[in-house]
């Protein structure tokens, strides 16, 4: 199986045809693939605004297998948070699907 470490990304609508779009930055460690950084925008919403940015943090240093981002998205959309136009599966599978998607560079 390919490992890719660097910059992914891909987009992806939901049901109503909201788009998210992710760039993640993933580096190596040990035997895991591990998320540097992640960038999580579209035309969907998030309540409290600055949301969006702590999701992003709380996806930082997190391995990237499915198993993981959705645990730490759970965990993200346990608190007082609201997302408008997606879900939180949504973004589990938009991040995810950056890993297989062909890098255009």
């Amino acid at each position: 199986m390919q490992t890719k470490t660097g910059i992914l990304n891909a987009d992806y609508k939901v049901a109503g045809g909201k788009l998210l779009r992710v760039i993640v930055s993933l580096g190596a460690e040990d035997e895991h693939r591990i998320i540097r950084s992640i960038s999580i925008n579209g035309d969907f919403f998030m309540h409290p605004e600055e949301a969006i940015e702590a999701l992003e943090q709380a996806l930082t240093g997190v391995v990237f297998q499915e198993y993981d981002v959705e645990q730490a998205v759970d965990r993200f959309f346990a608190g007082d948070v609201e997302v408008i136009g997606a879900g939180p599966l949504d973004i589990v599978h938009v991040i995810m699907h950056a890993g297989e998607t062909p890098n255009k560079s």
